[in-house]
């Protein structure tokens, strides 16, 4: 029967690997999920036989003066002993709960070759030689151990399997430091969340009905303590986790699942000392208060900047001395087969707590610092952004093969590429939104550069720093003079836009300048510059600034303003023809605006109808020129002539009766012409006197034909 019980119990201590498995998988990174499950695959290879080969021998051989065992190298029992065999499965089991502490505490980083040098070294020599001094003797029923026969007492590994894995992972995080990005230069924290939290509840949950046998099977034996033992676990897991849930509620108003799983991890190791020895209230006290010491743990590993990612150390370390330490102040000395006192046993505690404490981080700083001088300790910045599963395994998942293909669209700019889609996966539903994405960013990008490509403005891109060219559109090339080809890139802007004059003007005709002040103010600014050819280009210049992931630029509108210069030059040249024209012509002309006022008169018409330069521009035609009797019916002839292009007095000699400005009526021819500027209509109107001798009244007042 016994020999069954340690069996099962040895099963279930197994079956914690797979917990801790799914544990840190669930709190780490999934790409670094393959190494994760690895290492602890490799747990128990490498535990079992580096303890068959040394460690059982070290742990429970003849004791060399309570220090060592020395003789059962290469175990192999007699066919009758079955009891040794099923005792040396239950301790391997044992052996490999204490590996499996180092893996996730240095997860997402250690290098994969470093971390089985490390199992081998845990799993031959730290681990045996601190159980053979709490431990030795137990497979003969002696005390074998100086700390044993000091009064030590560890029923099932709150020091002896879980404080020597939690001292072993902090000598190596501090070889190995922080995750990147864990704790920024700026002094603050940046937590990294964990890819799988239910994963990583089931993992302690699988752990819970692994600790029934870890504590159980302690007993080595089927006897009436089991039942107290598992009760008394179930107690301090459950303690655990309570406080952890009231504490959070209390100051957060939240319950964060991490720590929530650590503190039920913690409650069970500060129980695993003590099960055999407490009542059910002193087994849930201890429990809760491994519960607290798992929160106050992760807090004081923060604020010393260490990156435990599962918080191994507060769990297995800080709640495992904790939970030795109760030992001595609740357990009943009888049970444990303890003679002193209880102050003689809180004192071996102590002792036995200081010594494997100082064993286990001595030989592991020791094998970290020899190891790291032949060799990195931890995988390049590369290999940590890139993942574990790849960079140390070759193991490439959806989740990589999605990462690859982004990698390659940014480095090649090619928005055509679309990435695989699997169907019914997370990744596939990813890429069918990705790809949607791509294609709308692709129409978006084609409109865009439809736009850049066809306007007729000028657009230039560059660094806002450098002003190192970047992308140069048709219109400016023909502009500027730049000849196709990707060559301009390698000049500076300056070199490209060689400003001559700006309006106004800037300092030293700094292109630079001119560009700060016109993003600055958000206004065109007048500027001049030299093209390729040597020619004067005179443009309206526009520029905003832009920053896009860090990296700031111009872009640059220039308007060519040489078809409005050369308007200009030829509307000066037409307006000096036209005054030219005017001062030659002998016939008065009058410009008459649509709404009847004269606006210009010439020389002529000034003389012959005694005008004023100076004050009758402006006055409506038939006030200016015609008597009160004509008036109306000029008005009204003028309207009509505005409003038809084709009247048929237009171009025609009709004659009137005129009124010089002192009031002397005389016979005027006059010829009405129409034009029409920018959607303005004029009336040119030509008057050449015949004096007042030849004026007939009646009859030239009637002569008007309006």
């Amino acid at each position: 029967m016994d020999i069954l019980w340690l069996t099962l119990c040895s099963f279930l201590v197994f079956s914690m690997q797979a917990g801790f498995l799914c544990l840190e998988a669930g709190l780490s990174r999934s790409k670094n999920s393959i190494n994760v499950a690895i290492k602890n695959l490799l747990d128990v290879g490498i535990a079992v036989m580096a303890y068959w080969v040394l460690g059982f021998a070290f742990m429970f051989g003849p004791s060399l003066a309570g220090w060592i065992g020395g003789s059962g190298f290469l175990l192999d029992p007699e066919p009758a002993d079955q009891y040794t065999r099923v005792f040396f499965l239950y301790q391997a089991m044992f052996c490999s709960t204490a590996v499996t502490i180092l893996s996730g505490a240095v997860a997402e980083r250690m290098r994969f070759g470093v971390y089985c040098l490390s199992a081998l070294v845990i799993s031959a020599l730290i681990y045996p030689v601190a159980g053979h001094w709490a431990w030795g003797g137990a497979l003969t029923g002696e005390v074998g151990g100086w700390l044993a026969k000091l009064g030590f007492r560890d029923f099932a590994g709150s020091t002896v399997v879980h404080s020597v894995g939690g001292w072993v992972a902090l000598a190596a995080l501090l070889h190995i430091g922080a995750r990147t990005g864990r704790f920024p230069a700026d002094g603050s924290s940046r937590p990294i969340p964990g890819s799988n939290i239910p994963l990583a509840v089931l993992g302690c949950l699988i752990l819970m009905v692994g600790w029934f046998g870890f504590n159980g099977g302690s007993t080595y034996a089927f006897t009436p303590e089991v039942p107290r033992v598992i009760i008394n676990t179930l107690f301090g897991i459950s303690a655990g986790i309570v406080v952890m849930v009231l504490y959070s509620l209390t100051l957060r108003q939240r319950v964060e699942v991490s720590s929530a799983i650590n503190s039920c991890l913690a409650g069970a190791v500060a129980i695993t000392a003590s099960c055999n020895a407490v009542s059910l209230p002193e087994a849930a006290l201890i429990g809760a208060i491994g519960g607290l010491i798992a929160i106050w743990g992760e807090q004081l590993l923060e604020k010393l900047r260490l990156d435990d990612a599962v918080g191994a150390i507060p769990v297995h370390l800080m709640a495992g001395i904790w939970g030795t330490l109760a030992v001595g102040i609740f357990g009943d000395l009888e049970a444990m087969g303890v003679t002193g006192t209880r102050l003689q046993t809180i004192q071996a505690q102590l002792i036995g707590i200081a010594a494997i404490g100082a064993w286990a981080f001595a030989i592991a700083w020791i094998f970290f610092s020899i190891l790291g001088k032949f060799t990195p300790l931890r995988v390049t910045a590369e290999a940590e952004l890139e993942g574990l599963n790849v960079a140390e395994h070759g193991a490439r998942t959806e989740t990589v093969e999605f990462a690859d293909f982004l990698r390659k669209q940014a480095s090649t700019g090619d928005l055509s590429l679309r990435v695989p889609e699997e169907p019914f996966t997370e990744i596939g539903l990813l890429a069918r939104a990705y790809n949607h994405t791509m294609d709308q960013l692709e129409r978006n990008q084609a409109q865009y550069s439809a736009l850049f490509e066809s306007t007729k403005e000028g657009i230039l891109i560059a660094d806002r720093d450098s002003t190192q060219l970047r992308a140069v559109n048709p219109a400016a090339r023909a502009m500027l003079g730049i000849k196709d080809g990707e060559l301009y890139k390698a000049f500076p802007l300056a070199e490209i836009m060689r400003l001559e004059e700006a309006d106004p003007p800037v300092e030293g005709n700094s292109l630079a300048l001119l560009l700060r002040e016109s993003a600055h103010s958000g206004t065109r600014r007048g500027a001049i510059f030299r093209t390729a050819e040597g020619h004067r280009l005179p443009t309206m210049l526009f520029a905003s600034k832009h920053s896009v992931q860090g990296q700031s630029f111009y872009t640059i509108t220039l308007t060519d303003m040489r078809p409005e210069v050369e308007a200009r030059r030829d509307l000066v040249l037409a307006r000096e023809g036209r005054e030219a024209l005017m001062r030659s012509v002998h016939e008065g002309v009058f410009i008459v605006d649509q709404n009847g006022l004269v606006s210009r008169f010439n020389d002529a018409a000034q003389r012959l109808f005694a005008l004023d330069g100076e004050a009758d521009p402006g006055t409506a035609f038939w006030d200016l020129l015609f008597p009160a009797q004509l008036r109306d019916r000029v008005r009204y002839g003028i309207a009509r002539l505005i409003a038809n292009a084709r009247d048929p007095i237009l171009g025609k000699t009709i004659s009137s009766v005129c009124q010089q400005k002192g009031g002397e009526d005389m016979r005027v021819e006059l010829v009405f012409q129409r034009i029409q500027v920018e959607r303005q209509v004029f009336l040119i109107v030509l008057a050449r006197s015949l004096g007042a001798e030849s004026l007939v009244r009646g009859r030239d007042f009637d002569a008007l034909p309006f």
